[in-house]
């Protein structure tokens, strides 16, 4: 395994801005109106909290994932907008679990983004991999894991933002979004 880490570069052109893919993530909240994220930053999910630095979405540290979701879903009850929360692969995503299952039984619109371990571990036992889909498919209205770059991707990230204006029975999403590592 080589030592050096190299990111994951989604290509998209934005008027005179070509962004990488943790940009490109902080872009799509910020045009779906998404303003503030709750969550706790870990290695697998760091590129998207660079990419808040200069984002313009505020960022709201949580002592826990568990509080992180729970906060999303407060502010998506007082706001009326989605809420968002974020965290690491591993633990910080199955920290996440407790608060999206509350989020779907009282329809309350979540979004949730996590890191995952790199593509090529998925299925190896690697540090901090879980199947965060499989354990995210019976408290959530959809999740999906996004291996690599693309329309692809592109369009299954904007579905679930679209998906929250679109009904009363909207309910949570997790995306377990895997934007910082690629061999």
């Amino acid at each position: 395994m080589s030592s050096s880490i190299k990111f994951c570069f989604l290509s998209i052109y934005d008027g005179e801005v070509t962004m990488n893919g943790a940009q490109w993530v902080v872009h799509a909240l910020r045009a779906q109106g998404v303003d503030t994220i709750f969550g706790y930053p870990g290695g697998a999910i760091m590129p998207i909290y660079d990419a808040l630095y200069d984002g313009g979405v505020e960022h709201l540290l949580c002592r826990h994932e568990q509080g992180a979701a729970m906060a999303a879903i407060g502010y998506a009850r007082a706001t009326g907008k989605t809420g968002v929360c974020m965290a690491t692969s591993g633990p910080g995503a199955t920290n996440l679990i407790t608060g999206l299952a509350d989020a779907l039984l009282d329809s309350v619109p979540v979004v949730a983004i996590t890191g995952q371990v790199a593509s090529p571990f998925i299925g190896t036992d690697a540090f901090q991999e879980v199947d965060v889909l499989g354990l995210s498919l019976a408290c959530t209205k959809h999740s999906f894991l996004v291996q690599s770059p693309g329309r692809g991707c592109r369009a299954s990230w904007r579905k679930p933002l679209r998906w929250q204006t679109q009904a009363v029975q909207a309910r949570c999403w997790l995306i377990s979004r895997k934007i910082s590592r690629l061999r």
